[in-house]
């Protein structure tokens, strides 16, 4: 009898499932007519159960897709007070807002996307944006900065904003020409470990570069850093140049400023072998806390001390990434980011920016690009629960037939059928 009871509860759940799954296929094309049958299905399931929070949010989608935005907006607004974890209804507001030209409100819920379970596909597609629209007002903001008045008044600036500047390379090895990026990045990020400390976002700094035409020549010079740094808002700025000499030793000279407080530039020297690039690191980086009045606790100086990676290698190649993902080449980043793994699989930092990269090249450009990729995307979600659905369907055939000792439920959830569906995100932002 218990056997009896389990076998009915499993074949209720499976049933279940197979349900959930055939409802939930919407196939999203750009044409109102091609959607009368999901559009008459859908709002029979919200009329049958007006809290059917997938039902609405997919009747949002599609006048996402057709254009109808307001009704659009309206659906998933629905949506997501009744589902505030919902992935793929955060993705679609963030794209209305978009398309309402409301870039910060938008940047606000795809900056959610660190919440979203990195299973759902949703995660990638929030990420992607919320790199390309910081990407884009940092490029705006870069050149507004610059058509206003170029003398900084000292109440405009952040007196614990720390502005870190590309290194210069004074070598004629041009395989060490990225490394001043990739410095500059730990520089940033070990000074970042410090608490009151507030980092001007290198993609920023790269902006007002790039505006200024010094994209080219790969640095500012220390001498008119205090300028830009200005213009940034930055109360503290790091720069300097490197040499690499016969490919053995390393010669940093990293020159910091406290632009309120003193008119000259500390001057932090530092050199050992290229093979002990880390170490030098880590030493310039106390060194530049100290001159700058900065006293980090014993915590975060472990935290200093944590080294990204120990494989020059890897190093480089993560270098390299940087700066071909500057330059907006996602697809040679990704593929030097992917190098630096295989050099570290340990090399988390890698890690991190080859998925940004990853989605920077798979939803980054214009919002109608987005809007596209979002298409294709729902499409290949829905075939998958379909195909699951098709699995189920089979499976749920052979349920206590020839002496099965294993649960065709167990089967289809231990069987990775299910991994889109898994933990999802958090709740919309508050207003």
């Amino acid at each position: 009898m218990d056997q009896f009871v389990k076998l009915t509860i499993k074949c209720s759940v499976l049933f279940g499932l197979i349900f959930c799954f055939s409802c939930s296929a919407v196939k999203y094309q750009e044409d109102i007519i091609d959607y009368q049958e999901e559009i008459q299905s859908l709002r029979f399931r919200i009329q049958e159960n007006a809290e059917d929070a997938e039902a609405i949010r997919d009747l949002g989608a599609i006048f996402f897709q057709v254009r109808r935005y307001y009704d659009a907006k309206v659906h998933l607004k629905q949506a997501a007070r009744l589902d505030p974890r919902d992935p793929k209804t955060m993705f679609y507001l963030g794209l209305s807002a978009e398309f309402d030209t409301e870039e910060e409100q938008a940047l606000e819920i795809y900056r959610l996307y660190k919440e979203v379970s990195r299973l759902s596909p949703y995660r990638k597609l929030m990420e992607g944006r919320y790199h390309w629209l910081t990407r884009s007002i940092a490029r705006r903001e870069a050149r507004n900065l610059l058509r206003g008045p170029m003398t900084i008044q000292h109440s405009q600036i952040d007196q614990d904003a720390i502005a870190v500047f590309p290194m210069i390379y004074r070598g004629s090895e041009e395989q060490y020409a990225v490394l001043g990026r990739g410095l500059s990045e730990m520089i940033l990020i070990d000074l970042g470990n410090v608490d009151g400390v507030r980092l001007v976002e290198r993609i920023r700094i790269q902006a007002l570069l790039d505006e200024l035409a010094f994209a080219k020549s790969r640095y500012v010079d220390p001498e008119t850093s205090p300028r830009y740094g200005r213009i940034l808002g930055a109360g503290k700025m790091v720069s300097g140049v490197y040499n690499v000499w016969e490919d053995s030793e390393l010669e940093v000279d990293a020159s910091s400023w406290d632009v309120i407080q003193h008119e000259l530039p500390f001057i932090s020297s530092k050199d050992d072998l290229l093979e002990n690039l880390f170490a030098l690191e880590k030493e310039l980086v106390m060194d530049i806390l100290q001159k700058l009045g900065l006293e980090p606790t014993a915590e975060e100086q472990d935290s200093i001390m944590t080294y990204p990676t120990r494989n020059l290698q890897a190093f480089l190649l993560y270098s390299l990434g940087l700066e071909r993902e500057d330059a907006g080449d996602f697809r040679q980043a990704i593929d030097f980011y992917e190098k630096a793994l295989k050099a570290d699989p340990n090399f988390r930092l890698a890690a991190a920016k080859n998925q940004r990269a990853a989605s920077l090249r798979l939803i980054g450009g214009s919002k109608e690009k987005a809007k596209r990729v979002a298409l294709k995307e729902g499409e290949e979600t829905d075939e998958k629960a379909e195909l699951v659905g098709e699995r189920l369907g089979k499976l749920s055939n052979s349920v206590g037939v020839g002496g099965e000792r294993r649960s065709p439920v167990d089967d289809a959830v231990n069987s990775g059928l299910f991994d889109e569906t898994l933990p999802e995100p958090p709740p919309p932002p508050q207003r």
